[in-house]
């Protein structure tokens, strides 16, 4: 990893072999070597031991494998400050930038030194980023109390990791979740039951809805509302996220409310259907089902807590009691789905349907799936975000723009580049500040009479050994790239 360091699994393991006076665990590991860990026996099951260590990152160890275990107290969880310290033992220190606000924790970690007239921005951004985790707190158990569901202090410190670069969020994601579910690619944040944090990509922090729906997962687990580990259906876990989906720098929606892409969303067709994601958790673990599996959760969590609070509020209490590691009982989802809340999957299509329209109606929400702006492509990347304009004129097509930089708080420069099979197109746009949008000038598009474009943006950093080999190169299959201007924030 680039700038990650390699000691986040040495981290793991020391940390697990402090002097903390909690149960002792002596077992073998997947190398064979002898291990002893201190740490709180969190759960059993399919043959393995959660082991909770004082930071509240849990460490999965075979059953099998452990040949000791000598009783004590459990690890005392580590202050905010404490927690603080254990992420500048993980991650380079100088690579990284802390904010501190108990019981939360936000890092950022770099991709290079930042610049000292970098620095008042980076304290705003902690700032906002800050400020979400606490909205957060604060909707969520607001909501849990309106249905009535005790809720109970965090444990441990809330982490939020936010990453700069696509490459060490995908190698961090890579490490904790050893490639399982959707591919690192695929993943603008996630929750770890394991590690218990949050991770984020920073250019998904512009509006900071997939921290919303993320730190979301976190409350639900930090909370006392489920366990961490235990097999809770996806549909509830990802419909509860969704339903506070919003603009993160203002949270004013809750799953009460109509959210205007699911809601638009939920009048199309769809590769899978209701009992589908009802049953199995599979639609949410492909690349390819996932979307319609999100809008199917999000319909059937918002149809429940608008018209059965009852028995919303006993269900998602029965769920709070299965410990972790408890085996899937996927087989008995959809009649248990049925018995509980007296609705047969195959009626939800047409129920929710009428729900939607009715609701959509006092609420004065249009329910019109967004429509991508007809000549226009729109593609994000590596802190950038270009709108390309399409005109066509006769046989020639002629492409122009802007492109922004999504980084808060480093001046980035940017290559754009777009293709067609053999024949392409660049430009190159330098130093553009935090936030800042730049024109692209008109060029003559790549021959498609589809439009089957593919659009790559690249970031470096000024100055870097990357940006200087861009600055002496002509690009692939075009012509010298051109410096584009500021045109506003």
């Amino acid at each position: 990893m680039s700038h990650l360091r390699v000691l986040f699994v040495i981290v793991v393991l020391s940390s697990l072999t402090s002097n903390g006076q909690s149960d002792e665990f002596t077992y073998v590991d997947a190398e064979g070597k002898e291990q002893t860990v201190n740490a709180r026996l969190a759960g059993t099951g399919q043959g393995f031991l959660a082991l909770e260590q004082d930071d509240g990152r849990w460490r999965l160890v075979s059953e099998e494998s452990v040949s000791k275990r000598v009783p004590g107290d459990d690890p005392t969880p580590l202050t905010a400050e404490a927690m603080a310290e254990r992420l500048a033992e993980t991650f380079t220190p100088e690579l990284l930038k802390v904010r501190i606000e108990d019981p939360c924790v936000v890092g950022v970690v770099l991709t290079a030194p930042l610049p000292k007239e970098s620095a008042e921005r980076m304290e705003k951004f902690l700032d906002k980023a800050m400020s979400l985790m606490q909205s957060v707190d604060r909707v969520f158990t607001t909501f849990m109390d309106d249905m009535q569901i005790p809720v109970a202090p965090p444990e441990f410190p809330l982490v939020m990791l936010i990453f700069e670069t696509n490459e060490d969020f995908n190698e961090y994601t890579n490490l904790t979740t050893g490639g399982r579910g959707l591919s690192a690619n695929a993943i603008s944040g996630f929750y770890s039951g394991l590690s218990n944090w949050l991770a984020i990509r920073l250019d998904e922090c512009d509006s900071f809805a997939v921290p919303l729906h993320e730190a979301i997962h976190q409350q639900v687990y930090n909370r006392g509302v489920m366990q961490r580990l235990a097999p809770i259906p996806k549909w509830f876990g990802e419909g509860i996220a969704t339903g506070f989906e919003n603009d993160g720098a203002k949270i004013n929606v809750d799953p009460t409310r109509i959210n205007r892409l699911y809601g638009g969303n939920a009048r199309r067709k769809f590769s899978v259907t209701f009992a589908d994601v009802i049953q199995s958790d599979d639609p949410f673990h492909g690349d390819v089902l996932a979307g319609d599996a999100y809008t199917l959760a999000w319909c059937l969590h918002w149809l429940l807590v608008t018209t059965k609070p009852a028995e919303y509020t006993a269900f998602v209490q029965q769920m709070g009691t299965i410990p972790p590691l408890s085996p899937t009982s996927q087989d008995r989802r959809l009649s248990d789905f049925q018995s509980t809340f007296g609705i047969s999957p195959g009626d939800l299509e047409n129920i929710i349907g009428q729900q939607l329209a009715t609701e959509s109606r006092k609420q004065r929400v249009r329910l019109e799936p967004r429509k991508p702006a007809v000549g226009k492509l729109v593609t994000q990347d590596q802190m950038g975000v270009l709108e390309l304009g399409l005109v066509r004129k006769g046989n020639v097509t002629q492409g122009t723009g802007k492109l922004k930089n999504l980084s808060p708080f480093r001046t980035l420069t940017f290559v754009v580049q777009v293709r067609h099979e053999n024949w392409g197109i660049s430009w190159l746009a330098e130093d553009v500040a935090p936030g800042r949008r730049v024109d692209l000038e008109r060029r003559m598009m790549p021959p498609s009479a589809s439009g089957g474009y593919s659009v790559q943006i690249r970031s470096f950093v000024p100055g870097s050994v990357e940006e200087q080999k861009i600055r002496e190169s002509r690009l692939p299959g075009s012509a010298p790239a051109y410096l584009s201007s500021p045109v506003g924030p």
